[in-house]
């Protein structure tokens, strides 16, 4: 593995070692059904949120309600858009879209 791919591959050490200590994410997409890849991948869309409120500019304009962050996750194989919160996963359908028909 060359040292670049290795040093982009160490950006998922915080996500795949909050999916291995029991990260309240991964056991709420376990809870709806996904599978290892998926919980991780939800887990890590909680930690990327994490991290963006952290950052000094983004939480003082969340924190002044300028900017407001959320994190999704897209399941393919039902084209269901997922809410991933600090310790849940919550299903969004056509909710998201106001004027959605059913098909």
């Amino acid at each position: 593995m060359t040292p670049s791919i290795r040093g982009w591959l160490d950006h998922a050490e915080p996500s795949v070692h909050a999916y291995l200590t029991g990260h309240p994410v991964a056991a709420a997409a376990a809870a709806a059904g996904f599978d290892a890849r998926d919980q991780l991948s939800m887990v890590n869309v909680a930690i990327q949120v994490e991290t963006a409120r952290r950052h000094p500019v983004v939480a003082a304009a969340a924190a002044t309600g300028e900017v407001h962050i959320a994190g999704l996750f897209f399941d393919i194989a039902t084209a269901t858009v997922w809410h991933v919160g600090s310790d849940t996963v919550t299903a969004h359908h056509d909710e998201l879209i106001p004027d959605a028909a059913p098909v």
